[in-house]
């Protein structure tokens, strides 16, 4: 089975099954609960898991001023608002797809450390 990882501007982290049989932006929009034509993929903050890790954000996040998306901005290093998907990606073809099991508890991992690191340096201001 693979997934979708949704993280919202209010820390909620879920993981959402990807449909195989389905386009990618239907499942990437009902994600990020947007009808916009505009879904923006976002460069993830540098990492030692492959090129095949994606963040995606709504672009209309910023528009409608939606609140900041703390967890989201510790996991890329970029101020991001709104809620984020994190899906699998190839570089090769372009097709975005579901993250495996295995993938899904790196990020999961990942997001923990991010979000870690980021309330210790806050702290430490």
């Amino acid at each position: 089975m693979s997934h979708l990882l949704k993280i919202t501007a209010d820390r909620k982290v879920e993981a959402i099954a990807w449909n195989n049989e389905e386009d990618s932006l239907p499942q990437l929009y009902r994600a990020l609960s947007t009808d916009s034509t505009i879904v923006n993929m976002v460069e993830p903050a540098p990492h030692d898991r492959g090129n095949h890790i994606t963040v995606w954000a709504d672009e209309d996040g910023w528009s409608h001023n939606s609140p900041p998306n703390l967890y989201g901005t510790a996991y890329t290093g970029g101020l991001l608002r709104g809620t984020i998907a994190v899906t699998a990606w190839n570089p090769r073809t372009g097709e975005t797809f579901g993250l495996t099991d295995e993938q899904l508890r790196k990020e999961e991992d990942h997001l923990i450390w991010a979000v870690t690191m980021f309330i210790a340096r806050y702290h430490a201001a």
